[in-house]
């Protein structure tokens, strides 16, 4: 064994890597942003050219939050279910479960977070600007009533 075809998604086997001296081995697979299970396709090949039968295997891409927090009432410091969530300039709007909590899956950068609560009683929270690296952050927004309610 000298080397491996394979591909992910199709049977074209486009990619190829050399085999290490045990007989393996190893890549790295960009999947983009697509989550859900993919299917990976693969041949070895020996050094006078002979390829293998085809072997199928699958793996699984799950989404990485790199935001994550709670929407908190700032009078009672309970959790507020139905609070409308805003990730600017990437436009993402999410609404808190019944914990409070929120989920956001976008690429590393600044943005500004922003919280509403229709009510009653009505409750927003200040825009936070927020610098996310991609490695995961939490973050507990806290709303407050608005100054018409």
């Amino acid at each position: 064994m000298t080397r491996f075809r394979y591909s992910v998604g199709n049977t074209t086997l486009g990619s190829e890597v050399p085999a290490a001296q045990d007989g393996t081995a190893t890549v790295t697979i960009d999947v983009g942003t697509v989550t859900g299970e993919r299917p990976v396709y693969a041949v070895s090949v020996d050094r006078r050219g002979r390829i293998s039968s085809m072997t199928q295997d699958a793996f699984t891409v799950y989404a990485v939050w790199s935001l994550q927090g709670r929407a908190i009432d700032a009078n009672t410091w309970l959790p507020v279910e139905g609070a409308t969530i805003r990730l600017e300039p990437a436009g993402v709007e999410v609404v808190t479960g019944p914990d409070g909590i929120f989920q956001v899956a976008v690429d590393p950068g600044l943005y500004t977070l922003t919280g509403t609560y229709a009510g009653p009683p009505s409750l927003s929270g200040s825009s936070q600007p927020l610098e996310l690296d991609g490695q995961g952050l939490w973050f507990d927004l806290l709303l407050f009533p608005d100054s018409a309610s």
